[in-house]
Order: C-alpha cells, then structure tokens, then sequence
C-alpha cells in the first residue's frame, strides 16, 4: 500500500487514480480496521484536495465566459 505524504500535492489525476486504489483496496476486505481508517483518512484528504481543484477549475472556466461575453 502506497501512502503520500499528507502534505503532498497531487495532481487531480493521481489524486483521483490513489482514490481508485484505496477503494480498491478497502473493497477486499483484506485490511485491518487500523488500515482502513488510515486509508480513510488519506482517501478524505484527496477528496478535499480534488474538491478544491474541482471549484478553482470551474471558477476559472465562469471567468473566462464572463469575460468572453463582454
């Protein structure tokens, strides 16, 4: 089991490729409780992260329409 550094900044697309992991991983039911709520966790914090690059992205995209129609 991979576990990026709680600080570290993924790209959206590894953010969302190591959440498909840990559903995975979680999903066997091969994991010690102690493992699945660590799991959990890491899985909380790429939520918010993807959450939070989600709503910057189509803040963005607003802007850019806004000021496309003048």
């Amino acid at each position: 089991m991979s576990d990026p550094s709680v600080d570290q900044v993924l790209s959206f697309e590894a953010a969302f490729k190591r959440l498909e992991e840990i559903l995975q991983e979680i999903s066997c039911g091969e994991v010690s409780l102690d493992s699945a709520i660590q799991l959990y966790e890491e899985a909380d914090r790429l939520i918010n992260q993807c959450g939070k690059r989600l709503n910057a992205a189509e803040q963005r995209i607003e802007s850019l329409i806004k000021n496309r129609q003048g």
